[in-house]
């Protein structure tokens, strides 16, 4: 009888410290999306909470947004402790002061490129520039599979570039040397 007890107390013992998962801290996460849409963007730009089990308070961003709160300029729930994203991963983003005309002015270069990994050419008649992608309003298979396994994007219609995959993809655009590798998958 005391090793049926003791045999069921440790089984007891180890189920319960099983299922048991330490609380992470939720912290802001950064995500975009590369889709058309009825302003004349070619992307989606967003910010969420990340708890550890599921992404809440989305907020989708502009431009501007984005390159404040993701420098730091702007005090956000999503940047509390107000970390330059930009400068961490050596991206050609921020906010730039015009001491002239008293003005801050948010810029974010490879966001101006994104919409070239999934279209051939701009998708709006106001502008003749040539995609990276193989296809017309999708990338090849090759170039799918390549998103999915460096990015994780499944879908441009229903996922996002997000966290440090965004980051990612962000740096990898600005490379000319990156670019010629996804345009020749």
């Amino acid at each position: 009888m005391n090793r049926n007890f003791l045999s069921g107390l440790i089984l007891v013992v180890w189920s319960v410290t099983c299922s048991v998962r330490p609380n992470p801290t939720p912290r802001g996460v950064f995500a975009g999306k590369v889709c058309i849409q009825a302003n004349g963007e070619v992307y989606m730009l967003f910010a969420f909470i990340d708890n550890g089990v599921t992404l809440s308070h989305k907020k989708i961003l502009t431009k501007d947004e984005f390159a404040k709160f993701a420098s730091g300029y702007w005090p956000s729930i999503y940047n509390p402790e107000r970390r330059n994203y930009f400068k961490e991963n050596q991206l050609d983003c921020g906010v730039l002061e015009n001491h002239e005309f008293n003005q801050k002015i948010p810029y974010c270069t490879p966001l101006d490129s994104l919409w070239k990994i999934r279209f051939s050419m701009y998708p709006y008649t106001n502008n003749n520039e040539k995609g990276w992608s193989e296809g017309m309003y999708h990338p090849s298979e090759k170039q799918s599979y390549y998103l999915l396994q460096r990015y994780g994007l499944q879908s441009f219609e229903s996922s996002y570039f997000i966290d440090d995959k965004f980051w990612l993809l962000l740096r990898d655009i600005q490379d000319p040397a990156w670019v010629l590798m996804y345009k020749s998958l």
